[in-house]
């Protein structure tokens, strides 16, 4: 029997175990993913179906490997229509990408045909001649008039060890009575999940239960209108036989729930003093669900925006807390996304959290035995901004991101309350004075507002910038750029010490750039080629700009010989060299490793240069003209040596090898060094001409001279000395 340390308090009462670690036998399910409108709601400012989508991608991917898993969702092609349900991808071993691929293209439309997407995915799974389960993920009700209860019944009387498996997403109680009650009928889990991190551990132990059918129970604490679960304050005992002393498992919370052998128990509930007694048959491979059920007191928690104010109707988040521990930590007991929240919970002290937008608020309490209602007070208001880029010019609707900053502290710093990319946004924070800045590409404005409690503010704001949209071409005559290979740079003017500071860049052929009005350098590069011109740029008007690099396009060749086959593969180095300076220095504006490269070079003459290894040619004079594709070919002059060491009788000298290749010697008798190597049969690349050859095997050394002939593969062995 395991301990509550193994249950999962509040939500499904086992601690999650990476899945793919699971010692499992085969399962086959289905995924239901509620895709009806509702899933666009937010949970502290994100959307439902990024948190569902997120995490149902996570799971997906880690996923035991012997787990067929389909997709179904519903809601996802068409408003209000009920029959809106679609099986994307059947159940099978292969479907990760298949699933991942489904996911990306979820957008929520429609209703919630709970009854008929169930039964549907059952039919599928062939329910009635082999186990299976579906994982149902919902924020929301039937409301497509389905019988979910009739359903149940239907199931497990038709079902060969068929589940449903339920998790209910951002929830109230009240509305999850029927789904808990359908996977009660068909021995599924239910879990209630509030946040990416209870989603994910919830579906986690679903897929776990529909990989290895376990035998479960689930002990549920009512309130007496038979759908409120009492949050905490339950002590909860498990004996093996009615009469036993010391009970197998115990332990305090709301929802309990642990793994446990078939058979019937003995289970106690304890709340305010009074005990109730069940016995309970755990079914094998099933969870078994029993409710007790209590009168609780009722806390009711409502928020306003100021003192006086009407209690909010929508847009609040709760947490409420325990009492803290030995460490300090206070440990979460229930939340809800009600703007009223009512919640059954043991007398005690507690911390109770609201949020609403980027207002937060929070006030410790003690709660008895009699009903108590809470009002929590923001003392926020609710900030709506809008921009436009002239004074008189129409809102903007797109493409603006805002920040909304408090008061300066100390260090002169504002911390940063609010953001926003929404064109028009509407904050809710606390009352006070911000600093409201907005940006448009690379323009931002500022603005200054006072929010006051309970009180509706607008701010408006003039960002003054304009567009600046310019193209480049090659040269005068040619046709616009439309392909990638730009760098385009916006600078001011220049300072007092004659620096420019970066405005804006893009990488875009024909970028827009949103910046404020005023006199610009606009600069763009494509390879070596680069050209720039001044621009002006007006409020609320758009400025283009038409560039000419005055370039073109080099494409060299070579080879290894007069009229041989031209290089494709790896293994040049090209160098591109201007004009010789004052000082007859060349300086290097280009290079490349591929075989055949393609420089963009301003007009003008140039040198170029290309090495394979030890072989190295160059081209003087190589004139690049506008308007074309110049080409130049170089000749190598080169062959290539496998050398090889051998004793006095010529046979291969196995080991470490050092070679050492030296070319013809200068003027003053001596060689420079062209080639080395320390494989044991290296192969070169040198030019036409007489090489002296080293070579060193342990303390044994050798040496010769050889001949290259251009064009030719040779194979020239060295001896070692007797």
């Amino acid at each position: 029997m395991k301990h509550l340390a193994l249950l999962l308090a509040a939500v499904l009462g086992i601690a999650a175990t990476p899945l793919a670690a699971q010692d499992s036998t085969k399962g086959k399910t289905i995924l239901i993913l509620d895709a009806s409108g509702s899933m666009w709601g937010k949970i502290e400012g994100k959307a439902k179906i990024d948190i569902a989508l997120a995490t149902a991608a996570d799971l997906i991917r880690n996923r035991p490997a012997n787990l067929e898993m389909g997709l179904m969702a519903y809601g996802h092609r068409r408003k209000g229509d009920c029959n809106d349900i679609e099986l994307i991808v059947p159940p099978g071993k292969e479907t990760t990408e298949s699933l991942l691929g489904a996911l990306d293209r979820m957008v929520p439309k429609g209703k919630t045909p709970i009854f008929k997407s169930v039964l549907q995915a059952a039919e599928s799974l062939r329910y009635t001649e082999q186990p299976a389960s579906v994982i149902l993920v919902s924020d929301g009700i039937e409301t497509c008039d389905g019988d979910l209860g009739a359903l149940g019944k239907l199931l497990a009387e038709k079902g060969i060890d068929f589940k449903t498996h339920i998790i209910g997403f951002a929830m109230t109680d009240e509305q999850t009575v029927e789904l808990r009650a359908l996977a009660k009928t068909t021995g599924g889990l239910y879990a209630d999940a509030g946040d990416a991190a209870t989603l994910k551990a919830a579906l986690q132990t679903a897929v776990a239960a529909a990989v290895k059918p376990v035998t479960s129970l689930s002990l549920v604490p009512l309130d007496e209108d038979g759908k409120s679960i009492l949050k905490n304050g339950v002590q909860f005992a498990l004996y093996k036989n009615k009469g036993d002393e010391n009970p197998a498992v115990e332990g305090t919370g709301g929802l309990w729930k642990g793994d446990v052998e078939p058979g019937a128990y003995h289970a106690t509930a304890t709340f305010a003093g009074r005990t109730l007694e069940a016995a309970v048959d755990a079914a094998e491979g099933r969870n078994t669900t029993h409710h007790f059920t209590f009168k609780a007191p009722v806390l009711t928690l409502q928020a306003v925006m100021q003192e006086g104010g009407e209690p909010l109707a929508d847009g609040v988040a709760w947490k409420v807390l325990g009492a803290a521990n030995a460490e300090g930590r206070r440990p979460p007991v229930t939340y809800s996304y009600d703007a009223t929240a009512t919640f059954r919970l043991a007398p005690g002290d507690y911390l109770v959290q609201a949020k609403r937008g980027n207002a937060a608020v929070e006030q410790e309490i003690s709660f008895g035995e009699e009903p108590r209602t809470v009002t929590l007070v923001f003392g926020a208001g609710r900030l709506a901004m809008s921009a436009a880029l002239t004074k008189d010019g129409e809102a903007i609707t797109e493409g603006l991101a805002w920040k909304v900053l408090g008061e300066p502290n100390s260090e002169g710093k504002r911390p940063q309350v609010a953001y926003s990319y929404d064109a028009q946004p509407k904050f809710t924070i606390p009352a006070g004075a911000y600093l409201v800045s907005v940006k448009k590409g690379n323009a931002t404005a500022t603005a200054t507002v006072e929010v006051e409690a309970g009180k509706d503010t607008t701010g408006h704001i003039v960002i003054g910038s304009g567009f600046l949209k310019p193209r480049a071409v090659m040269s005068a005559g040619m046709e616009p750029f439309d392909d990638k290979g730009l760098k385009w740079d916006v600078l001011t003017p220049p300072n007092d010490e004659g620096k420019r500071k970066s405005v804006a860049y893009s990488y875009d052929a024909a970028p827009k750039f949103s910046i404020p009005s005023g006199s610009y350098l606009l600069r763009v590069t494509r390879g070596q080629a680069t050209t720039e011109q001044d621009v002006e740029v007006s409020s609320g008007e758009t400025t283009e700009a038409l560039l000419n690099l005055n370039a073109a396009l080099l494409r060299p060749t070579a080879s290894m010989t007069e009229g041989g086959e031209v290089f494709n593969d790896r293994g040049l180095k090209w160098e591109v060299y201007g004009p010789p300076n004052a000082e007859g220095k060349r300086a290097n504006v280009a290079y490349s490793y591929d075989a055949q490269p393609t420089f963009v070079l301003p007009a003008g003459t140039y040198q170029v240069v290309v090495k394979r290894e030890s072989a190295a040619t160059t081209l003087d004079d190589v004139t690049v003209e506008t308007g074309k594709l110049n080409g130049a070919h170089a000749v190598l002059d080169a062959g290539l040596v496998k050398l090889t060491l051998a004793d006095a009788s010529g046979s291969p000298v196995s080991g470490s090898h050092w070679w050492d290749v030296f070319g013809p010697p200068n003027a003053e008798g001596k060689r420079a060094k062209v080639a080395y190597s320390n494989k044991p049969t290296p192969t070169v690349v040198l030019r036409a001409g007489p090489y002296l050859v080293k070579a060193k095997a342990g303390d044994r050394t050798a040496e010769a001279e050889m001949q290259v002939e251009a064009g030719k593969l040779s194979e020239f062995t060295v001896k070692l000395a007797e």
